[in-house]
């Protein structure tokens, strides 16, 4: 369980970052649109 491989990791790490700057994208554009105001 301790031992993880650093590939396993990066290739891990790039969905969350996709997925993080695909729901600050939804904010700007619901931003932009004024309905959260």
């Amino acid at each position: 369980m301790g031992e993880n491989p650093p590939q396993n990791r990066r290739e891990s790490r790039v969905p969350s970052l996709i997925y993080s700057f695909a729901q600050l994208e939804a904010f700007t554009a619901v931003a932009e649109h004024g309905s959260l105001a």
